[in-house]
């Protein structure tokens, strides 16, 4: 039997509380017992996967770093990881990973169209949380601009339920009306405001590292500061306009110097690392318009590359970008084969939302069968108070997963086109875009920048590397077959530096 690990993952207390985690290790496990595998370890977490440093997952890479011909078993591609760096991390492992709930598994042996596809998950999984966290950000700012807070209240407020979001402290309100009427007389500085404070016998303690900030805060006059924009808040100002205009006076009078601002704008800044060294790649601007890159030198003396006129990255950059551009046969392969997965993945869709639309109607009638137990006297109030809560929540655990299934799993095939007309694109946007969007396409297509001997050696982030072109060749769903030689020819006319064989 070969050995294998568990991993089951949730994102919040309140799921672990459900039926999740239950589900995903019944299906594990009888996946384990159907399959042959040992199962050595599970790993149950509760943390979300949208950022890197979850405890129990760094805690199976260890042991998966011991025993490398142990294989992982997991639900499916969210489940394990939902942004870039764990993937590049667990791909490094070279272990093999059973997506059961996906029919896929991926390893050292996997087809590049299993690990193609797999790539496109996992950016649909990133996607999600993205888009997840915008919808929170529009309501957030949308709460704001109705006047409510949306964190935690600052020094002299409390948060509360309501329009108000915050009220007073009357102790701590006390203190901040009092350092406010006292600087605006003008005639001390915040430090010997804070020690006449101290000595002063109040009731409430602030920091002074935190006085400088506070005594800038328009949330004390009424409004609040918001993404560099200023809404009127709901909550009772502690101190009026008046003096916190003038106190607001003083401290630019008496306050610190601005820090000095970057206003060169480097294409390739923090990008690229030098070959020799390891040391990072920067730029330097010489008469004003000539713009070189060099090594940093932080690690001693470094002549390896020399000099670079960033133009001549910028032309291998292109050359690099080139490799990904399809040709229209390959291209309209990958598109049937896309639409043949998402045809799959709609089904598995179909199913799932015809299955939580039965529990939402179960539930909705028996919250509406307790509710007329209610009203005929069958049931105490405090019971249904509490069952009414219970069910509720239960049915916005299911909406939530609806709304999942509609934001990310039906853009499948959507997001896939996308990156192959990337592909396709790609050297023609970043000839003709500016240096914002040049910099943000080589951060979405490139992992690694190295520079040896002013030769720029990239390497692609999954699933761009597994269309690139190059001397292997590329798969397309069960059917191999070779790139067009005139497009080949043609890029190779084109190179002007050597570039990495295609992953």
């Amino acid at each position: 039997m070969t050995d294998a690990v568990i991993y089951a993952r949730v994102s919040s207390k309140e799921q672990s509380e459900g039926y999740s985690i239950d589900a995903q290790l019944r299906l594990l496990r009888d996946y384990a017992d159907e399959n042959e595998f040992d199962v050595v370890q599970e790993f149950l977490e509760v943390e979300t996967a949208r950022k890197t440093g979850r405890v129990l997952f760094q805690e199976m890479l260890g042991f998966l770093k011991d025993s490398p011909e142990c294989a992982v078993l997991v639900e499916k591609t969210d489940r394990l990881y939902r942004n870039i760096k764990d993937w590049v991390t667990v791909d490094e492992l070279e272990i093999d990973i059973h997506f059961v709930k996906e029919g896929m598994i991926i390893g050292p042996a996997a087809k590049s169209s299993d690990k193609f596809f797999h790539g496109i998950r996992v950016l649909m999984a990133k996607n999600y949380c993205e888009n997840l966290s915008e919808e929170a950000r529009k309501g957030l700012t949308e709460k704001i601009r109705q006047g409510g807070w949306c964190h935690k209240a600052p020094f002299g407020y409390r948060n509360v339920k309501g329009p108000e979001s915050a009220e007073p402290v009357p102790e701590e309100a006390e203190v901040m009306q009092w350092m406010y009427e006292r600087m605006a007389r003008g005639d001390v500085s915040v430090k010997e405001m804070y020690r006449q404070y101290k000595e002063g016998g109040f009731s409430a303690y602030i920091p002074l590292s935190k006085v400088y900030l506070k005594l800038r805060d328009p949330f004390y006059k009424g409004m609040m500061k918001w993404k560099g924009d200023i809404y009127q808040g709901n909550h009772l100002p502690i101190v009026d306009d008046e003096t916190w205009e003038t106190v607001q006076a003083i401290l630019d009078i008496n306050g610190r110097q601005p820090k000095r601002q970057v206003t060169d704008d480097f294409l390739y800044r923090g990008l690229i690392t030098c070959g020799h060294c390891g040391c990072s790649i920067v730029p330097e601007k010489k008469k004003g318009r000539y713009i070189y890159y060099h090594c940093s030198e932080k690690r001693g003396s470094c002549k390896e590359n020399g000099w670079l006129r960033e133009e001549v990255l910028t032309e291998q950059f292109i050359n690099y970008l080139r490799t990904f551009v399809l040709d229209d046969v390959t291209h309209a392969r990958l598109v049937d084969t896309i639409r043949q997965q998402h045809q799959l993945l709609a089904g598995e869709v179909d199913e799932s939302v015809t299955s939580l639309n039965q529990r939402s109607s179960k539930i909705r009638n028996k919250r509406n069968k307790i509710y007329q137990d209610k009203l005929d006297g069958n049931i105490k109030d405090y019971y249904w108070r509490e069952q009414h809560a219970r069910l509720s929540a239960e049915l916005r655990g299911i909406n939530s997963q609806l709304r999942k299934i509609d934001n990310t799993d039906l853009q499948f095939y959507i997001l896939a086109e996308q990156i192959l007309d990337l592909c396709k694109q790609a050297p023609e946007l970043f000839e003709r875009g500016n240096s914002e969007m040049k910099n943000q396409l080589l951060k979405l297509v490139v992992r690694t920048s190295t520079l040896s001997s002013g030769t720029l050696i990239n390497s692609g982030l999954e699933p761009f590397s597994l269309l690139q072109k190059g001397s292997k060749k590329t798969m397309v769903g069960e059917e191999r077959f070779e790139l067009s030689a005139s497009c080949s020819q043609s890029r190779r006319a084109n190179r002007t530096a050597p570039l990495p064989d295609a992953s």
